[in-house]
Formats: structure tokens, C-alpha cells, sequence
């Protein structure tokens, strides 16, 4: 009987055809995934070229750059520089809807915020870091309130670790677990600056950051999501003095710069899960080697998480007269 000639794989062919194509997706999967983390770290650069482009058109209109955290005359808890930021980036309709006065920040159910149902999953796509891990909403009362990845800089400070409040700018006094204050930067609590305030230069000094990260302890075992005003959303500010025990437990949209980027300091002063505060947690980023900050001009800078912290002190405070390119 005549049979044809049988071709095919044997064993060994195939194992090196599998060998190849797995040495193939190893070399390709890092590229496929730094492209995908490039692109990220472009949208996150545009959400912040977007806020500080908002920023100068609000400067332009008013003069003046919105308050860091805002009080509110008669008591209660104020709002926040994004929330003023919302006509200047195509939000007129939450701006337009929302009640101002005494308490118009707040979140609570049982002061009667007038506002609750504004803020009830209401997000915007430059307020979150697509390279962000953490949670985009937390709920609360059966409500979502979103949560920002960027935060203003009121200003820096150097001192040594201590539970107190301490300003370049400002008398402020009182115990506080939350850290370290100052309002010698761009968006301080209840205090109107401008660019003419801005003596080191627009370019050289930075107004908004991101803490789109988790914070670690020293020897990352264990994480928190620290961002400041992590219990009540993406709206709330201050109150309406600088003064009182009230005044030192929150600042929900600004921080002091105090630390390193991306610094495991979970449990240090200012930078700790008790409170809501948090005035001191580091800027921090899911991107690899360092963090992204807005300017003062409207441009976005990427810095690296090893930069000197006086160099940092220096870009965060608009008048020390240490100039950084």
C-alpha cells in the first residue's frame, strides 16, 4: 500500500515556536505598558494645564486668585478654589445652582445643606489622574462625592516635626494634629492673592499639585489614602477665621508643602489617617520617578521625587526671594 509523505510540528518545533512567541511578549509588554502610562501621564499634564489656564482666566476676571480654602462670614464651613474655578472650565450649571452662604460647603445631612444634592455624583474628567489607584467617589449618607486628584498649595514649611500650627504668614496659633500651616503660596486659607504678589515670578513658582496616590509607612507595609478633605468631597474649604480650635482641623483643598514627593512618611506630622485635614501629605503620584505640578503661568511641570525639599520649599512659597528655574 502506498501512503503520502506526512509533514507537521513535532513536540520540540512547537515548545521553541511557544519559547519565542513568550520571549516576544516580554520584550513588547513593557513598551505596551510604558506607552499606556505615557499617555496617562499626558492626559493627567492637560488636566492640570487646564485648571491653570482656569486659574488665569479667574485671575483676569477677578484680579485676584480665588481663595485656597474658603470661609464663610457668619460661621460654617466655606468651599474651595476649584469650586470657583467651575464657570472658567464649561461648569457654569452646578456654579449657577449652587446656594452661597453660611455653611454652603458642607456636607453634613444634619446641617441642612442646601447643596447635597449638587454635589451627589457630580465629577469632572480634569479632576482625576487616570494613573490614580484610589477611589474616584466615597460614599457617604447614600450619597457619592467625588474626590480630586489635585490639590492647591498654600505655601511650605520647613520647621521640624511638632503638633502645632506654625505660618510664615499669618498668626495662626493653636494645637493641631494635622501639621504645619502656612499661607505664604498661592492659594492660602481665607487670604485673596494676586500675581503682583508673586515676587519670585510666575515661572518659577507653582500654585496646584497632585496626590493622586496612596501614602506608605516607612517600610511599605501598610498604605492610607491621605488626600486632604477625604470625608467630605471635592467642595468643601475652611472656615471664616484663622484663629480657634475650629480653624485647625481642616483644610480640605490645600496643603503645605512639608515633605518629599512620594515620601513614605504615613503616621508623621501633618501626615497621618486621624482627622480630615492632613495639611501636610506630600504631593504624590502613581507616575513613575516624580509627581506633576501647575505653575503660576499656566505651564505644567513634571518633578522628580528625588528633588532637593528646599528646592521644593522655595518653587511652593511666591515671595522668599529664592528664584527656581
Amino acid at each position: 500500500m502506498r501512503t503520502g509523505n506526512r509533514s507537521g510540528f513535532t513536540l520540540v518545533e512547537l515548545l521553541v515556536v511557544i519559547a519565542i512567541i513568550g520571549i516576544l511578549v516580554g520584550l513588547l509588554l513593557p513598551a505596551v505598558q510604558a506607552a499606556r502610562e505615557a499617555a496617562r501621564r499626558m492626559q493627567c499634564s492637560n488636566n492640570l494645564k487646564q485648571m491653570g489656564l482656569a486659574l488665569q482666566n479667574y485671575h483676569d476676571t477677578y484680579h485676584k486668585f480665588p481663595y485656597g480654602d474658603e470661609g464663610v462670614c457668619g460661621g460654617g464651613w466655606g468651599s474651595n478654589w476649584r469650586l470657583r474655578l467651575m464657570p472658567f472650565c464649561e461648569q457654569n450649571a452646578i456654579y449657577d445652582r449652587w446656594t452661597f452662604g453660611p455653611g454652603h460647603g458642607w456636607t453634613g445631612t444634619t446641617s441642612g445643606n442646601a447643596n447635597r444634592d449638587q454635589i451627589d455624583g457630580f465629577s469632572v474628567d480634569f479632576g482625576k489622574c487616570p494613573s490614580s489607584p484610589m477611589d474616584e467617589f466615597r460614599a457617604d449618607s447614600g450619597d457619592e462625592l467625588f474626590l480630586f486628584s489635585y490639590y492647591g498649595i498654600s505655601g511650605a514649611e520647613s520647621s521640624p516635626d511638632g503638633n502645632y500650627v506654625a505660618s510664615v504668614r499669618a498668626n495662626a496659633t493653636g494645637t493641631n494634629p494635622n501639621g504645619l500651616y502656612s499661607s505664604g503660596g498661592m492659594l492660602p486659607i481665607n487670604e485673596l492673592v494676586g500675581m503682583n504678589h508673586c515676587t519670585d515670578g510666575t515661572s518659577n513658582t507653582i500654585i496646584v499639585g497632585e496626590i493622586s496616590n496612596y501614602i506608605f509607612n516607612a517600610n511599605r507595609t501598610s498604605k492610607e489614602d491621605l488626600r486632604p478633605g477625604l470625608h467630605w468631597g471635592w467642595q468643601m474649604g475652611a472656615v471664616d477665621t484663622l484663629k480657634g480650635a475650629a480653624f485647625v482641623k481642616v483644610n480640605a483643598a490645600t496643603i503645605t508643602v512639608r515633605y518629599a514627593p512620594n515620601s513614605d512618611l504615613l503616621g508623621s506630622s501633618g501626615v497621618t489617617a486621624e482627622g480630615g485635614g492632613r495639611r501636610n501629605t506630600p504631593l504624590a503620584s502613581a507616575h513613575p520617578g516624580g509627581v506633576q505640578v501647575a505653575r503660576v503661568d499656566g505651564s505644567v511641570q513634571f518633578l522628580s521625587e528625588t528633588i532637593d525639599l528646599n528646592t521644593l520649599t522655595f518653587l511652593s512659597v511666591r515671595d522668599d526671594g529664592q528664584v527656581v528655574k
